[in-house]
């Protein structure tokens, strides 16, 4: 099995996703979502 999302769906193969810890707890960060966060941390590579 592939990495799932918070609702347990499987996340298609290409699309970025981070796990955010804050110190206390993490955060998926997926989809749509990750793949705006890829862009602003790597979008001039």
């Amino acid at each position: 099995m592939g990495c799932v999302d918070g609702d347990g769906f499987e996340l298609p193969v290409g699309l970025p996703a981070f796990i955010l810890f804050d110190g206390q707890s993490c955060c998926l960060v997926d989809g749509e979502e990750g793949l705006a966060l890829s862009s602003r941390l790597f979008g001039d590579e």
